[in-house]
């Protein structure tokens, strides 16, 4: 029995490693050291297009994509609570390297930037699957045709890492 169970764990690491990624939270995951990138091209994230709305963060929020087009998506997100815009992001999904990166910029209501003026945050892929994209710390899920939800690990300074749950509609 004990050998059965060393072996079941051993599968699963090494499953773990040879896709790269590791479980952060219920619906995220971290990109591990050194693993290797997926192959993909903007088009695969095509379901994105469109203008979502929807709720997270104990707010109202807004997801705007832009059609791929020239190896990039464009988007926005915008937060509101009690009738006041709490902070936007101004989001590109770009090719480089054979695969595709999320990248993004904070702002507050009055749009000063919450990164350095030339720094971005950046969420590399882990994978695709036909409804659903990985990157390293958010997973996008086509939960129906128009119903996308949104899981973003968040960490505050020394507490653990929680997930937040975006629910959005077309």
């Amino acid at each position: 029995m004990v050998a059965r169970v060393v072996f079941l764990l051993a599968l699963v690491f090494s499953s773990q490693a040879a896709f790269g990624q590791t479980q952060q939270t219920d619906n995220t995951w971290v990109i591990d050291k050194n693993a290797k990138r997926p192959e993909c091209k903007v088009e695969a994230l095509s379901w994105l297009t469109g203008s979502w709305v929807g709720s997270g963060l104990g707010g109202e929020c807004e997801e705007l994509w832009g059609t791929p087009r020239a190896g990039a998506m464009l988007g926005a997100f915008r937060m509101f609570k009690d009738g006041k815009t709490v902070f936007s992001e101004h989001i590109v999904v770009v090719e480089e390297a054979g695969t595709i990166v999320l990248k993004l910029k904070h702002f507050d209501p009055e749009l000063k930037g919450w990164e350095e003026k030339d720094k971005c945050v950046e969420f590399p892929l882990i994978v695709t699957k036909e409804r659903e994209a990985r990157f390293d710390g958010i997973t996008y899920r086509l939960v129906s045709e128009n119903e996308m939800h949104v899981f973003v690990a968040m960490a505050e300074k020394d507490q653990p890492v929680q997930e937040a749950k975006f629910v959005f509609r077309r």
